[in-house]
């Protein structure tokens, strides 16, 4: 399986929406899934500068992972911190590292 991990482009949204979809948050017996419909990158356009990264294997998308940099008060001082605004992963692609690629990829940006 041929996969790679990379920024997005605007003709992404309709994938990365998909994949929210299809990625449902569960609560117990719960489970919530978010369709941004055909407007998938509308809820990043308030967050500063964000950066959205598609996951894909085998030229079809596995991941969406969404975050931007927020200035805070830490300790007495400013600081810059990371939020990651949402982000999902199709649940047969689960457990296979791509969580941690996603933050090795955006973190070493905000530090």
């Amino acid at each position: 399986m041929d996969s790679g991990l990379r920024e997005e482009t605007v003709a992404d949204g309709v994938a990365l929406a998909g994949v929210e979809r299809e990625s449902p948050l569960v609560m117990g017996e719960s489970s919530l899934a978010i369709d941004r419909g055909d407007h998938y990158f509308a809820a990043a356009r308030l967050m500063g500068t964000p950066t959205v990264l598609i996951a894909e294997a085998d030229g079809c998308a596995v991941g969406a992972y969404c975050g931007a940099a927020h200035p805070v008060m830490l300790g007495g001082r400013h600081r810059t911190m990371l939020y990651i605004h949402h982000a999902r992963i199709l649940p047969e692609f689960q457990d296979h590292g791509i969580g941690k690629q996603f933050g090795e990829y955006l973190h070493p940006r905000y530090r």
